[in-house]
Protein backbone atom coordinates (compact mmCIF):
# COMPACT_ATOMS: atom_id res chain seq x y z
CA UNK A 1 0.00 0.00 0.00
CA UNK A 2 3.02 2.63 0.60
CA UNK A 3 4.53 2.10 -2.57
CA UNK A 4 1.22 2.49 -4.27
CA UNK A 5 0.56 5.76 -2.13
CA UNK A 6 4.35 7.02 -3.19
CA UNK A 7 4.06 5.94 -6.78
CA UNK A 8 0.43 8.16 -6.43
CA UNK A 9 2.12 10.81 -4.99
CA UNK A 10 4.76 11.16 -7.61
CA UNK A 11 2.48 11.53 -10.14
CA UNK A 12 0.66 14.35 -8.40
CA UNK A 13 4.18 16.28 -7.67
CA UNK A 14 5.28 15.96 -11.23
CA UNK A 15 2.00 16.66 -12.55
CA UNK A 16 1.14 13.97 -14.12
CA UNK A 17 -2.30 12.66 -12.57
CA UNK A 18 -4.68 14.21 -15.09
CA UNK A 19 -2.44 12.07 -17.80
CA UNK A 20 -1.89 9.01 -16.29
CA UNK A 21 -4.01 5.80 -15.76
CA UNK A 22 -2.83 3.59 -12.50
CA UNK A 23 -3.61 0.10 -12.70
CA UNK A 24 -2.69 -2.37 -9.50
CA UNK A 25 -3.42 -5.33 -10.44
CA UNK A 26 -2.84 -8.23 -7.64
CA UNK A 27 -1.98 -11.74 -7.77
CA UNK A 28 -4.46 -14.57 -6.85
CA UNK A 29 -5.41 -16.24 -3.53
CA UNK A 30 -3.10 -19.20 -2.00
CA UNK A 31 -4.29 -22.34 -0.32
CA UNK A 32 -2.74 -23.27 3.06
CA UNK A 33 -4.84 -26.29 3.51
CA UNK A 34 -8.01 -24.77 2.98
CA UNK A 35 -10.53 -26.82 1.40
CA UNK A 36 -7.56 -29.43 2.09
CA UNK A 37 -5.51 -28.39 -1.02
CA UNK A 38 -1.81 -26.55 -0.80
CA UNK A 39 -1.13 -24.30 -3.24
CA UNK A 40 -2.77 -21.79 -5.44
CA UNK A 41 -3.57 -23.36 -9.30
CA UNK A 42 -7.09 -24.59 -8.45
CA UNK A 43 -10.06 -23.57 -10.15
CA UNK A 44 -11.98 -22.08 -6.92
CA UNK A 45 -12.88 -18.87 -5.75
CA UNK A 46 -9.77 -18.51 -3.17
CA UNK A 47 -7.18 -19.04 -5.83
CA UNK A 48 -8.96 -16.98 -8.61
CA UNK A 49 -10.23 -14.22 -7.15
CA UNK A 50 -7.93 -11.00 -7.23
CA UNK A 51 -7.03 -7.41 -6.71
CA UNK A 52 -8.21 -5.18 -9.24
CA UNK A 53 -7.40 -1.08 -8.88
CA UNK A 54 -7.85 1.42 -11.85
CA UNK A 55 -7.25 4.66 -11.37
CA UNK A 56 -8.03 7.02 -14.64
CA UNK A 57 -8.34 10.77 -15.52
CA UNK A 58 -12.01 11.85 -15.19
CA UNK A 59 -13.95 8.42 -14.69
CA UNK A 60 -12.87 6.90 -11.23
CA UNK A 61 -14.28 8.52 -8.30
CA UNK A 62 -12.58 7.57 -5.72
CA UNK A 63 -13.32 4.45 -3.78
CA UNK A 64 -15.34 3.60 -5.92
CA UNK A 65 -16.21 -0.41 -4.99
CA UNK A 66 -17.46 -2.62 -7.61
CA UNK A 67 -18.54 -5.90 -7.50
CA UNK A 68 -18.91 -6.66 -11.02
CA UNK A 69 -17.30 -9.76 -12.70
CA UNK A 70 -14.18 -9.22 -14.64
CA UNK A 71 -11.50 -10.60 -16.63
CA UNK A 72 -7.90 -9.89 -16.78
CA UNK A 73 -8.49 -9.93 -21.09
CA UNK A 74 -10.61 -6.76 -19.88
CA UNK A 75 -7.68 -4.72 -18.68
CA UNK A 76 -6.31 -4.07 -22.92
CA UNK A 77 -9.78 -3.35 -24.05
CA UNK A 78 -10.03 -0.78 -20.88
CA UNK A 79 -7.42 0.96 -21.51
CA UNK A 80 -7.77 0.70 -25.46
CA UNK A 81 -10.91 2.87 -24.31
CA UNK A 82 -9.73 5.34 -22.16
CA UNK A 83 -6.93 6.42 -24.03
CA UNK A 84 -8.09 6.78 -27.72
CA UNK A 85 -5.37 5.83 -29.13
CA UNK A 86 -5.55 6.33 -33.29
CA UNK A 87 -5.03 2.64 -33.25
CA UNK A 88 -8.48 1.65 -32.00
CA UNK A 89 -8.55 -1.12 -34.41
CA UNK A 90 -6.82 -4.40 -33.72
CA UNK A 91 -5.91 -7.33 -35.96
CA UNK A 92 -8.44 -9.93 -34.46
CA UNK A 93 -11.57 -8.89 -32.00
CA UNK A 94 -10.53 -8.93 -28.35
CA UNK A 95 -11.59 -11.49 -25.87
CA UNK A 96 -12.15 -8.69 -23.07
CA UNK A 97 -14.74 -6.34 -22.50
CA UNK A 98 -14.06 -2.73 -21.44
CA UNK A 99 -14.37 -1.44 -17.88
CA UNK A 100 -15.01 2.34 -18.55
CA UNK A 101 -18.79 1.88 -18.02
CA UNK A 102 -18.10 0.41 -14.68
CA UNK A 103 -15.74 3.25 -13.83
CA UNK A 104 -17.98 5.87 -15.18
CA UNK A 105 -20.71 4.43 -13.84
CA UNK A 106 -22.81 4.20 -16.64
CA UNK A 107 -23.15 0.13 -15.70
CA UNK A 108 -23.02 -1.85 -12.48
CA UNK A 109 -21.30 -5.15 -14.82
CA UNK A 110 -20.68 -6.00 -18.19
CA UNK A 111 -20.66 -9.63 -18.17
CA UNK A 112 -23.25 -12.24 -16.16
CA UNK A 113 -20.20 -14.95 -16.10
CA UNK A 114 -16.14 -15.05 -16.14
CA UNK A 115 -14.39 -17.48 -16.92
CA UNK A 116 -10.75 -18.58 -15.48
CA UNK A 117 -9.19 -21.72 -17.43
CA UNK A 118 -6.11 -23.78 -15.65
CA UNK A 119 -4.42 -26.71 -17.52
CA UNK A 120 -7.79 -28.43 -18.64
CA UNK A 121 -9.69 -26.90 -16.01
CA UNK A 122 -11.99 -24.36 -16.46
CA UNK A 123 -14.43 -22.43 -14.42
CA UNK A 124 -17.17 -19.85 -14.27
CA UNK A 125 -18.02 -17.68 -12.04
CA UNK A 126 -21.52 -15.77 -11.74
CA UNK A 127 -21.99 -13.72 -8.70
CA UNK A 128 -23.89 -16.27 -6.98
CA UNK A 129 -22.24 -19.53 -7.92
CA UNK A 130 -18.68 -21.13 -9.53
CA UNK A 131 -18.46 -24.15 -11.53
CA UNK A 132 -15.30 -26.23 -11.81
CA UNK A 133 -15.23 -28.80 -14.53
CA UNK A 134 -12.11 -30.12 -16.91
CA UNK A 135 -12.37 -30.52 -20.41
CA UNK A 136 -11.92 -33.40 -22.66
CA UNK A 137 -11.75 -32.31 -26.80
CA UNK A 138 -14.95 -29.61 -25.49
CA UNK A 139 -16.73 -32.38 -23.29
CA UNK A 140 -17.21 -31.34 -19.33
CA UNK A 141 -15.75 -33.67 -16.98
CA UNK A 142 -16.84 -34.16 -13.48
CA UNK A 143 -18.64 -30.68 -12.57
CA UNK A 144 -18.49 -28.95 -9.33
CA UNK A 145 -20.91 -26.21 -8.12
CA UNK A 146 -20.52 -24.28 -4.96
CA UNK A 147 -22.78 -21.35 -4.17
CA UNK A 148 -19.92 -18.94 -2.86
CA UNK A 149 -22.28 -16.62 -0.83
CA UNK A 150 -23.47 -19.19 0.99
CA UNK A 151 -19.63 -20.45 1.75
CA UNK A 152 -16.99 -18.89 -0.49
CA UNK A 153 -14.61 -22.20 -0.08
CA UNK A 154 -16.05 -25.36 -1.51
CA UNK A 155 -18.00 -26.84 0.98
CA UNK A 156 -20.62 -29.10 -0.78
CA UNK A 157 -20.68 -29.54 -4.40
CA UNK A 158 -24.06 -28.35 -5.28
CA UNK A 159 -24.29 -29.87 -8.72
CA UNK A 160 -26.53 -32.95 -8.53
CA UNK A 161 -28.79 -30.93 -6.38
CA UNK A 162 -29.20 -28.10 -8.96
CA UNK A 163 -29.32 -29.54 -12.86
CA UNK A 164 -30.70 -26.19 -13.76
CA UNK A 165 -27.56 -24.00 -12.39
CA UNK A 166 -25.53 -26.21 -13.67
CA UNK A 167 -26.84 -26.61 -17.43
CA UNK A 168 -27.13 -22.80 -17.60
CA UNK A 169 -23.28 -22.42 -16.71
CA UNK A 170 -22.66 -24.67 -18.84
CA UNK A 171 -23.58 -22.72 -21.89
CA UNK A 172 -20.97 -20.19 -21.46
CA UNK A 173 -18.38 -22.83 -22.22
CA UNK A 174 -16.90 -21.95 -25.61
CA UNK A 175 -17.33 -25.32 -26.68
CA UNK A 176 -20.86 -25.47 -25.51
CA UNK A 177 -22.08 -22.52 -27.32
CA UNK A 178 -24.40 -22.74 -30.38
Amino acid sequence: DRQVGKVLTALDELGLRENTIVIVWGDHGWFLGDSALWAKHAPLERALKSTLMIRAPGVSAAGLKSAALVETVDIYPTLIDLCQPAFRKTEYPLDGKSLKPILTGEQKEIREAALSYWNDAVSVRTQQYRLTTTLNKGKPGKIELYDIIETPDPVENLAKSKPEVVKKLLQYLPAQKK
